[in-house]
């Protein structure tokens, strides 16, 4: 697992780590998650993204038309969130 500091670095983070998953929320520092997911799609367009939030539905859905392969509203279930990660990345549940 690798963090970033907050949506301006994931980007960075991701094309210099080689990740096989982002998991971002909507609310950060410097860059939120939608200007995020943008930018992931246009810089790493294969490396799926899940988006959680508590801001609400619409926040999520728009998460979605942005690129997120997934969406969580906060709280959230940790089992159907692992599930959901073993899906995206099969090798993991191997």
């Amino acid at each position: 697992m690798v963090e970033a500091p907050d949506g301006r670095g994931i980007v960075d983070t991701v094309e210099r780590e080689g990740v096989a998953l982002v998991v971002t929320d909507i609310v950060m520092p410097n860059c939120d998650g939608m200007e995020t997911i943008k930018a992931l799609r246009r810089a790493c367009p294969t490396v799926p993204v899940i988006a959680i939030s508590a801001r609400g539905q619409q926040y999520l859905d728009a998460a979605l038309s942005f690129g997120a392969c997934h969406i969580f509203a906060k709280p959230f279930e940790s089992e159907l969130f692992v599930q959901t990660i073993a899906k995206v990345i099969p090798t993991l549940s191997s």
